[in-house]
């Protein structure tokens, strides 16, 4: 009598239901979800950019505002024009003290 020999198969022998479909077929739930996902995304960077611009506005008056209280306060100090402020001589700093003796005091 001939002995039967059986084929030991793994995990890799057995068939699934995923591997029948494929990359290639697309299953209409998940694309629906993931539409949804990026159209939140979209809105949610939508109202960011809208955020930012606003911010941005805001900095640029703030500017403008400073330049004509700027103008203002030339103005009452007798300047025609408003003078960079930068390229006036500076004040000789006094000169540091020397931290490196001790502290004394005298009475």
């Amino acid at each position: 009598m001939p002995v039967n020999k059986k084929t030991i198969r793994g995990v890799t022998d057995i068939r699934t239901v995923s591997s029948r479909g494929g990359e290639k077929s697309v299953i209409p739930y998940k694309a629906y979800m993931r539409l949804s996902v990026l159209e939140m995304e979209k809105h949610r960077r939508g109202k960011e950019k809208e955020k930012a611009l606003n911010l941005l506005n805001e900095i640029k008056n703030r500017f403008k505002e400073i330049d004509a209280e700027r103008k203002e306060i030339f103005k009452s100090l007798g300047f025609s024009e408003p003078v960079d402020l930068s390229k006036l001589e500076k004040q000789p700093a006094a000169q540091a003290r020397d931290t490196s003796k001790s502290f004394k005091i005298r009475y």
